[in-house]
């Protein structure tokens, strides 16, 4: 994996790429843990709580998330709209979005930060802005059974960290956004991964 850091104009948080090359797995797979919210609770770094508020569309929907934090930190919550789309299963928004015309398979999942008055900011936690997240599977055209993975992120935490120790642990991203989705995929589906 290779790890990329840039502090856009304006931006207080630092906005993170990472890309990585992983054997042994699908695409479609890691796409349907990152939608599919049964999947996602079966996850090993799974959320304390996911609700789907609404379906949008097929393609689109709003959920509300709580992670948990180790102490002393207190517990971030999220509400993020989602869009996600298999540029084979949706041709046409594909085109509409913009979106790569590859030949070959992949999938791309965007979530960012959303409100709603059903879901306010709650005194026990704290309301942390996902200000980009996007991901692409893309399947290897040239070796079956290899996934690209690409993360571009952006998250705000709010609360009593300071940005600038936000900042510094970006380093770690790998280890909590990357690492446990794999290791969940070795869980859900029974299989071995190369990195």
């Amino acid at each position: 994996m290779k790890m990329y850091k840039k502090m856009r104009e304006g931006d207080e948080v630092v906005t993170v790429r990472v890309d990585g090359v992983f054997k042994g797995l699908e695409a479609e797979k890691i796409f349907k843990m990152q939608t599919d919210l049964k999947l996602k609770v079966q996850m090993s770094e799974a959320p304390a709580q996911v609700k789907l508020v609404e379906q949008v569309s097929a393609n689109t929907d709003v959920i509300y998330l709580e992670i948990a934090l180790p102490f002393p930190l207190a517990n971030r919550d999220f509400v993020q709209k989602r869009l996600y789309v298999g540029n084979k299963e949706d041709p046409e928004l594909v085109k509409k979005l913009g979106l790569y015309d590859w030949s070959h398979k992949y999938y791309a999942f965007l979530s960012e930060a959303t409100e709603r008055p059903e879901y306010p900011p709650k005194s026990k936690l704290v309301r942390a802005e996902t200000k980009m997240n996007y991901w692409i599977f893309e399947e290897d055209p040239n070796e079956k059974g290899t996934v690209k993975v690409r993360l571009v992120t952006c998250q705000k935490l709010n609360g009593n960290i300071p940005n600038v120790m936000i900042n510094k642990a970006t380093s770690s991203i790998k280890k909590t956004m990357i690492e446990p989705i794999f290791d969940s995929y070795k869980k859900i589906f029974g299989v071995e991964i190369t990195k």
